[in-house]
């Protein structure tokens, strides 16, 4: 007897619904009472294997479904990270441009003050020079005064010198115009004072 029974006597082949326990039973060679070839048929065999295919794609497509939320989440999170960092990077920018901007700012006030004050020294320096250009012109005006005074000092003073040595020398030249002696007094007391004058021009004005 030959080893697999014939097609003609093997049981109709389940639908596509059949149950698990159905497809065991087809499996096994058990179907309401009959032994049978226990090897699928090709087409049971593909049905089978697609069965199988498409459970695995189906798992497949949970999983890539899942991994799929889980980068959503994940591309959710960093673009939420990057949009708080930019955010705070905007505020420091920001902060810092401010921070700038004043600090240019007093620069800028800084060196108009340094003008200022360039200028004012400026003023002050020529403020001094003409101070001392015109106290130049002043003490060299004084000193020219005293320099003719005391020229006319001792002009006086060698003039009645001169006057004296004429009358210690030549006497009779006064003839009947008084006593030499007296002459000779008046002549040594013009002296006297104009010599106190130089002493006072040499004590209190120089």
């Amino acid at each position: 007897m030959s080893k697999y029974v014939n097609n003609a006597s093997k049981p109709k082949r389940a639908s596509k619904e059949t149950t698990k326990a159905e497809k065991a039973d087809v499996d096994t060679g058990e179907m309401d009472g009959g032994e049978y070839d226990t090897k699928p048929s090709p087409l049971d065999a593909a049905k089978l294997a697609l069965d199988q295919a498409e459970e695995e794609a189906a798992k497949k497509e949970t999983e890539l479904r899942t991994r799929e939320e889980e980068i959503a989440k994940k591309e959710e999170a960093l673009a939420k990270a990057e949009a708080d960092a930019r955010s705070r990077l905007d505020a420091e920018v920001k902060a810092k441009l401010e921070t700038i901007s004043k600090q240019q700012e007093e620069m800028v006030k800084q060196q108009e003050m340094l003008k200022q004050q360039a200028q004012e020294v400026a003023n002050q320096k020529a403020s001094i020079q003409a101070t001392r250009s015109t106290s130049m012109k002043v003490e060299s005006f004084r000193d020219r005064l005293l320099k003719c005074f005391v020229s006319h000092a001792k002009g006086h003073v060698d003039k009645h010198l001169a006057n004296v040595e004429v009358l210690l020398t030549h006497p009779v030249g006064v003839g009947n115009n008084g006593d030499i002696i007296e002459e000779i007094e008046k002549e040594l007391e013009e002296v006297a004072k104009y010599d106190d004058l130089l002493d006072m021009v040499e004590k209190y004005l120089k």
